[in-house]
């Protein structure tokens, strides 16, 4: 027959909290505010988007910075963070859920320091 394993891991999924998920790659920051009850993304926010892109470069994006490592620096994390969380407070959102992976340094710190400092709390 079927044997149980020792250990049985159930996450239980909190009732009406949206989580943050970001992720980091050497050349992006992405961070979306996700209902995982339903399955949907309310808010997102990412360096390949044009008007976050041209923040990050103080300039039009052309070609050349398209193929940089320029947004996916601790400065665009600042301000990838800070846009979702003014995009979240256009939307309602008031606090959301982070479970820390890994450390609370470098682009992990700047942008959840960002995203605190437009008013949204994290839980």
């Amino acid at each position: 027959g079927l044997k149980m394993p020792k250990r049985l891991f159930v996450r239980r999924l909190p009732q009406g909290m949206p989580h943050l998920i970001l992720t980091l790659t050497n050349k992006h920051v992405k961070g979306d505010i996700v209902d995982k009850m339903n399955g949907t993304v309310l808010v997102c926010s990412h360096t390949m988007q044009p008007e976050i892109r041209e923040k990050i470069c103080g300039r039009p994006v052309d070609d050349i910075l398209r193929q940089s490592y320029v947004c996916g620096s601790v400065h665009a994390a600042t301000i990838t963070g800070r846009v979702l969380g003014q995009r979240a407070k256009e939307k309602g959102i008031e606090s959301v859920r982070w479970e820390r992976p890994g450390r609370f340094v470098g682009k992990v710190a700047a942008f959840i320091d960002a995203f605190r400092e437009s008013g949204v709390t994290l839980k």
